[in-house]
């Protein structure tokens, strides 16, 4: 009786063991930072809404940067006076490894504007 219990313990545990997922493929700090630094190229940035444009682009970053380095440094960028982001992200960029950040370089602190049909 004892054989038996130990049998079905170890096939229980070998069971187990296998039935585990596989952990997701990690994202360095370098990717994740180049991702960000690619969202003016999204073809998001062409929306003329402001706030349209920034829901699709937290959807987009949600799905797509995994890295918690990176998260928390784009999460950041809000709490840095605005005239001193576009420094922020290029200075971040460069710490992660990344050499040109297109949204360092077209970043805008000012408000835009958009035109308003009448």
């Amino acid at each position: 009786m004892t054989w038996r219990f130990l049998l079905v313990v170890a096939l229980g545990c070998s069971s187990k063991e296998e039935a585990r997922p596989t952990p997701p493929p990690t994202q360095s700090v370098t990717e994740a930072m180049a991702l960000i630094c690619s969202i003016p190229s999204l073809a998001v940035s062409a929306i003329a809404d402001v706030t349209m444009r920034q829901a699709e682009i937290n959807k987009w970053f949600k799905q797509t940067v995994k890295n918690p380095v990176a998260i928390k440094t784009y999460l950041e960028i809000a709490t840095v006076e605005p005239a001193a982001r576009r420094t922020y992200i290029r200075d971040a960029a460069k710490a992660a490894g990344v050499e040109h950040c297109a949204l360092a370089a077209f970043y805008n602190p000012a408000p835009v504007s958009v035109p308003v049909p009448k």
